[in-house]
């Protein structure tokens, strides 16, 4: 007798923490009916020594079938747990360690990503589904155990099988509860990494920069693109985020209509619960803010550059500097350029130096907490832009400088000939007025002789 309550007990504390003990109520309630002949009815002397024995045995081995069928089910649970953990801790966002990616590839290995994750879920969703079967199967052992040493063999096992059936769905819906625990927590912890990639971490005071905006130029239309905008990115990361807050979506309840076959004929999507949706938004609504934040501060340092460092009246008053030969303005530009004077020429110089000089200072890279403005790009293409144009204006100032020299040999040439004639008619006359003559050019020939180291000085300035 002390054998059989012993194992009776060692079966009630088996159950005893089973968070489903419904579907062992009744297996229990026949257990303990099956001990009742043992307390009420049965002789434990020597004389009735064959029934006891035969009795112990029948007990024992439907006891310890029902230690291994509680076992077994524990067994698979705990794989079930394992597999949740494995869902639970499953990260849905993901950075490339190696470079910057601006926010259309970030938001690409996303989905690329997702796709993954998707398939790997769904083939942890099947493991759960086929350990929930295995379960059912192995609970109606107990009732085709149980057949064997009941009185009332039939009615035993059915009633035990219904009330398994009529147990199983809350079994599901617990299952279906831990799942979608197990994937709030993966969101969860998906949404705290995003945030602490776009706000920092509690420990530091910048974020790690992980998107990238190129800021590029457009000579044709001389003014400043970003690829992406600042529009762009946070359309991309709200993206990301909302798709990150609604991944359970992906993932059917394992609840079903038939509950032996496992049919799912209902395809019912997980909803979030009050609680999870809650703490998603506080996060989403966190880095949003966030977004927000650096939006204008990118805003800010965009218009800070442009009149800092580039000067936004350099588009008008230097695109007359600018020739192409697809340009059918261009002939038009170096007869207009022609008639500048050298002053003007001179001025434009120096306004090109300088900025050309604030070019040069531009930073090739430019951190806004989480993301970073290359600019590399544009300082190069601007540069050249600079460059190009300073070197038409000096090739004008050179023609310029050339044909004012031409002019001033053409005219010493002149004056030279005009001398000649003058010494040799002064020689053989002594007429006054083609001495004041004389006396004309040679004053008008130091003033070109001046003019001349004028533009001398100028063309060593400038060639």
């Amino acid at each position: 007798m002390g054998y059989i309550v012993d194992l009776f007990n060692d079966i009630v504390q088996e159950v005893e923490d089973e968070r489903n003990k419904g579907l062992f109520l009744q297996i229990m309630q026949q257990l303990q009916n099956k001990m009742l002949p043992a307390r009420n009815d049965l002789k434990w002397n020597n004389n009735y020594k064959d029934i006891k024995t035969n009795f112990i045995e029948k007990f024992k081995d439907y006891g310890l079938r029902i230690k291994e069928v509680i076992r077994a089910y524990k067994i698979n649970n705990q794989k079930i747990s394992d597999i949740m953990k494995e869902i639970s801790e499953t990260l849905l966002i993901k950075f490339d360690k190696k470079r910057k990616v601006d926010s259309e590839k970030f938001r690409a290995m996303q989905y690329e990503e997702w796709d993954t994750i998707k398939q790997k879920l769904l083939e942890k969703r099947d493991k759960i589904k086929n350990l929930i079967i295995d379960n059912f199967e192995t609970l109606k052992t107990v009732s085709d155990s149980f057949e064997k040493i009941s009185k009332h063999k039939e009615d035993a096992k059915d009633e035990m099988t219904k009330r398994i059936r009529e147990e199983w769905p809350n079994y599901i819906k617990n299952i279906d509860s831990d799942l979608l625990s197990a994937l709030s927590a993966s969101m969860q912890r998906s949404m705290e990494e995003l945030e602490k990639a776009v706000c920092g971490d509690r420990s530091k005071k910048e974020p790690k920069v992980f998107l990238k905006i190129s800021n590029l130029w457009k000579p044709d239309e001389m003014k400043i693109t970003f690829q992406p905008n600042v529009a762009s990115v946070k359309k991309d990361l709200e993206g990301v985020m909302n798709e990150v807050t609604n991944f359970q979506e992906h993932v059917l309840q394992l609840s079903h209509d038939a509950l032996l076959c496992f049919e799912e004929r209902s395809q019912k999507k997980f909803q979030k619960n009050e609680s999870i949706n809650h703490s998603l938004n506080r996060v989403l609504c966190k880095i949003s803010d966030e977004v927000d934040r650096v939006s204008r501060k990118f805003i800010f340092y965009v218009n800070e550059l442009r009149e800092d460092k580039i000067n936004i009246s350099f588009k008008d008053k230097y695109n007359k500097f600018k020739f192409s030969s697809k340009d059918s303005t261009t002939e038009a530009k170096k007869e207009m350029l022609r008639q500048e004077k050298y002053q003007d020429l001179l001025g434009y110089e120096n306004q090109i130096e300088t900025i050309h000089k604030d070019f040069g200072e531009i930073d090739p890279t430019y951190k806004i907490h989480f993301i970073e403005v290359n600019n590399s790009e544009l300082k190069k293409k601007l540069l050249n832009e600079v460059l190009e144009i300073r070197g038409n204006v000096k090739g004008l100032i050179r023609n310029k400088f050339m044909s004012h020299i031409q002019g001033i040999v053409n005219l010493l040439q002149g004056i030279k000939d005009e001398f000649k004639e003058s010494v040799e008619y002064t020689t053989n006359t002594q007429d006054r007025s083609v001495l004041e003559k004389f006396k004309f050019k040679r004053k008008r020939l130091g003033e070109l002789r001046t003019q001349k180291n004028d533009y001398s000085e100028l063309y060593d300035n400038y060639h």
